[in-house]
């Protein structure tokens, strides 16, 4: 019987304190590949011009390659600021670094799908 309620009275101080145990608010570090469109993922920056770039697909590609290279950049800059701060100010800063990179590839979506239309509308011009 001692046993019995020994074991109810452990029970229900474990409970009581689990209750008062707040998890972290803690966020998951975002990564790179979450928004990188897939083939850029570690893309490099050229500057470089050659003999190439008179074809516009290569001309085209070489801008494409760039631009994940520069918001690669920008995005690991972001991170290892959001890395070097507290638990709690990571979490928010994690949270504003996913907003901030969702809303540039909201906007390239529409630029490209800009480029596309424009593009389209030339070729259909004649």
């Amino acid at each position: 019987m001692k046993k019995l309620i020994l074991f109810l009275l452990s029970f229900v101080c474990i409970s009581a304190l689990a209750d008062e145990v707040k998890p972290l608010n803690y966020t998951k570090a975002p990564e790179w590949t979450d928004f990188c469109e897939t083939g850029y993922e570690n893309a490099v920056y050229k500057q470089s011009s050659d003999l190439f770039n008179i074809f516009s697909f290569v001309k085209a590609e070489r801008a494409k390659k760039n631009y994940w290279a520069q918001r690669r950049e920008s995005f690991e800059k972001y991170l290892k600021t959001c890395n070097e701060l507290s638990d709690n100010a990571k979490s928010a800063c994690y949270d504003d670094l996913k907003r901030i990179e969702n809303e540039k590839n909201s906007v390239y979506k529409i630029q490209r799908e800009h480029l596309l239309y424009e593009t389209n509308m030339e070729r259909h011009k004649y």
